[in-house]
């Protein structure tokens, strides 16, 4: 039986560049999740302004704090998303590199994950156009990562 550390990574995929580059982007799809919750944070009254924009009239005579109550958690949700995704994504990341098959799996999955919410967050979620091309880079580079992982050959790791 073969340990994790002697698979060589697999020529005909390109393993170890491929491998390489979506740690970068698993990387850097944490980075983004980590931008976009401090702009969730930030800009909060700007996407509740859109929320209360998308609603038509039908907010418009009540209070400020009644209608904030009312709109969606964009803090909670973007602060749990990037505690968990990021947190699972950044385990991948560690873990691609020492050859655990589970990481890659994982990862691509996780991505998936991401790249849905993005999705979602783009075409159904009331928003401002800095959120929708945070969501865009994020569903890019998400599909980055899928691309760059699903390259690999099942034994591939960065060889070190």
């Amino acid at each position: 039986m073969a340990s994790f550390r002697s698979a060589a990574p697999s020529s005909a995929t390109g393993g170890a560049p491929a491998l390489r580059m979506a740690v970068l982007l698993i990387w850097t799809l944490i980075g983004m999740l980590a931008i976009r919750t401090l702009l969730n944070i930030v800009l909060l009254d700007s996407l509740i302004d859109a929320w209360i924009d998308d609603q038509g009239a039908s907010y418009a005579d009540f209070p400020r704090d009644f209608v904030r109550d009312l709109a969606p958690g964009y803090v909670p949700i973007a602060v749990i998303s990037l505690v968990l995704f990021g947190g699972l994504l950044a385990a991948c990341a560690i873990f691609l590199g020492k050859g655990a098959r589970w990481a890659r799996i994982t990862a691509i999955v996780i991505s998936v994950l991401v790249l849905l919410g993005a999705l979602l967050a783009i075409f159904l979620q009331a928003s401002t156009i800095l959120f929708i091309v945070i969501n865009v880079l994020v569903a890019v580079t998400a599909l980055g990562v899928i691309y760059y992982l699903a390259r690999l050959g099942t034994n591939a790791r960065v060889p070190g």
